[in-house]
């Protein structure tokens, strides 16, 4: 199933250094990587559909004690979601930008496992024909009779980087200090809980990972008789 933006005409790869998002046509389904036939439904369960990743200064995320776009993952799926029955687009993009949010180009130059790829959507064939979609930070290989599944955590955060540098870096403050206030409650509420409690420590240790350097000690209670 290709995806057909406004132009069909411009096939320009972008980059994420492109002044304003070029439109093309594209196959989601073959850009950028050659499938792999040996899945099986007990490897991939449920197969993704392709996507796309939408972006939107209003809608930010924490990463390693910086702010960064928040990538949306919108699933093309024919007849559902503003996508039109044949693939078409146009009014899932429009939709979309009512939202105030901008496409990231499918064909931007991303890296993943330590090489530079174009596109951040890799297909997946499995034995019967199905198509499983996932980002170009992760793959499998065979171990055994089980697919392993590898994240290149680091070429994600490199991605992070990408979206904000489409934005042109702009954020949204007060909506990270909102953010900022969920996660900061949220560890005040795990900080009740008993420390055997191994489910609460991940998350609080996942939480505090994500607060910048000068947030990390605002989620402890004062002790009595302690100075303000």
């Amino acid at each position: 199933m290709g995806i057909k933006t406004r132009s069909d005409a411009d096939t320009t790869p972008a980059t994420a250094t492109s002044d304003a998002p070029p439109t093309y046509a594209v196959d989601v389904t073959t850009a950028g990587a050659k499938a792999n036939p040996l899945l099986t439904s007990k490897d991939v369960p449920n197969p993704l559909q392709p996507f796309l990743y939408f972006i939107s200064a209003s809608e930010p995320m924490l990463s390693r004690g910086d702010y960064y776009p928040r990538p949306k993952r919108v699933f093309v799926t024919p007849g559902l979601g503003y996508v039109g029955k044949n693939g078409e687009l146009g009014n899932m993009l429009n939709y979309q930008e009512s939202l105030g949010r901008m496409m990231v180009p499918t064909r931007t130059i991303v890296t993943a496992f330590g090489h530079q790829v174009e596109g951040y959507v890799r297909p997946h064939k499995m034995v019967g024909g199905r198509t499983h979609y996932t980002t170009a930070w992760e793959r499998w290989k065979r171990v055994g009779q089980r697919a392993v599944w590898e994240v290149d955590h680091e070429g994600k955060h490199a991605f992070l980087e990408i979206c904000k540098a489409l934005l042109g870096g702009d954020v949204d403050p007060s909506v990270h200090e909102q953010a900022i206030g969920g996660i900061l409650a949220e560890l005040r509420y795990l900080s009740t809980l008993p420390p055997y409690n191994q489910v609460a420590q991940a998350r609080k240790a996942q939480l505090q990972a994500l607060l910048p350097a000068d947030h990390a000690m605002s989620t402890h209670k004062p002790t009595k008789g302690a100075t303000k």
